[in-house]
């Protein structure tokens, strides 16, 4: 009956032992594909950042753009971000990514952006 018991508690032993092994493992696993995940889409995200750059450099470059329709930080690119809740549009997608405080027109705080489609 010993030798029983002591068989039971071994294999009890093992098992959990097993167990938490394997989930190390998943865990490890599942670590990895994330990290390679978020590093994907970082690098996708960058690659569409920095050909959506170019092409507006390239735009503005080929139609010049009124004063009006002009970043009022870089002065390049055309204005397309609006700033809530005062409601300015004066920044491109790239000076937008910096200015992150105050509306550099009338020094709101900026609670959040968003793109402005205008025609």
């Amino acid at each position: 009956m010993s030798v029983l018991v002591f068989f039971k508690s071994l294999c009890r032993f093992l098992a959990f032992l097993c167990g938490g092994i394997g989930l190390v493992i998943v865990g490890l696993m599942t670590r990895k594909w994330w990290r390679e995940r978020t590093r994907k889409l970082k690098k996708t995200t960058q690659k569409q950042q920095t050909s959506s750059q170019i092409e507006r450099q390239q735009n503005v470059q080929e139609n010049e753009q009124p004063e009006v329709q002009v970043c009022v930080i870089c002065c390049q690119n055309r204005r397309r971000i609006i700033l809530l809740p005062c409601g300015h549009v004066c920044l491109c997608e790239d000076c937008s990514a910096r200015i992150t405080d105050f509306c550099p027109i009338c020094r709101t705080e900026i609670e959040t952006k968003s793109v402005a489609y205008i025609s």
